[in-house]
């Protein structure tokens, strides 16, 4: 039999013994390694504080005693593999670095200029590090353009009033907006007043600099595509759903600025000034 054929099998059977462990609760996937990590990823500072919580919640005093691997160990956060003590992905979500976290439980995807520079901004305007579960939050409204309370409890197994607060944390700070009703409110990213980036969208290249507004970005690809724009090119334009781009384009012509045009699957915008 054809060797990577054999793998593919062996591959394939783990995969379900796994999952058929995890379906009868005999496996804690909590405490199995997280892929493509190193022991140096746990933070330090982290473990301290959490030997403070131990030592302040008055917890097993004999932890206390122990180094920084024993204790690990000892809790789960890291255990031993192939001679190397690799992280789990309770040591990862408990004490782990902010900055490997995104790298290792967001999904990867090509850079998105707009989407760091959003979470940079933040994070220069708190003077800290964004916490995981915003950053799992922002990800997922930035991939699926909106979603509820429920719906992003259910994707990241976060209890709803946890979610609901990160959430309102968020639309306290301008990331995030709120449409619908209260009880079944949608949530997305909001529209940014500025972005610093270079667009290159259907051959047409738009160097932006000096904090350009978001208005004066439609303007200027319109003008280099025959003067006009469509909701869908300037959905892609910006990085926002196409509701968010209706809303725009419809605020820009209220503003005289743009003219609506054509109907239905051919409708578009037209530059006035």
């Amino acid at each position: 039999m054809n060797t990577g054929f054999k793998e593919d099998i062996k591959t394939e059977f783990k995969s379900d013994i796994i999952s058929r462990l995890l379906d009868l609760r005999f496996l804690d996937f909590s405490a199995q390694n997280v892929p493509d990590s190193s022991y140096s990823d746990l933070d330090d500072l982290e473990r301290e504080r959490l030997r403070n919580i131990i030592r302040n919640y008055r917890g097993e005093t004999t932890l206390l005693e122990l180094d920084n691997e024993s204790l690990d160990k000892a809790l789960r956060l890291a255990t031993v593999n192939d001679g190397k003590l690799i992280p789990t992905y309770c040591g990862m979500l408990l004490i782990g670095k902010t900055d490997v976290m995104v790298k290792l439980f967001i999904p990867k995807a090509h850079p998105d200029r707009s989407f760091t520079l959003l979470v940079s901004e933040e994070q220069k305007k708190s003077g800290r590090p964004m916490d995981i579960d915003s950053l799992l939050v922002l990800n997922e409204l930035k991939t699926i353009k909106s979603s509820t309370v429920k719906e992003l409890s259910e994707k990241f197994h976060i209890n709803e009033t946890k979610i609901k607060m990160v959430l309102e944390k968020l639309a306290s700070s301008g990331l995030v907006e709120t449409s619908g009703a209260k009880v079944n409110s949608r949530y997305s990213l909001r529209i940014s007043d500025t972005v610093q980036t270079k667009v290159i969208r259907n051959n047409t290249v738009i160097k932006i600099t000096d904090n350009l507004k978001y208005t004066e970005i439609v303007i200027k690809y319109a003008k280099k595509n025959n003067r006009r724009i469509t909701r869908r090119e300037t959905s892609s334009l910006l990085g926002i759903s196409e509701d968010q781009a209706y809303r725009l384009l419809k605020k820009m012509s209220s503003e005289g600025r743009l003219m609506p045009a054509g109907k239905g699957a051919n409708s578009y915008y037209e530059v006035l000034k």
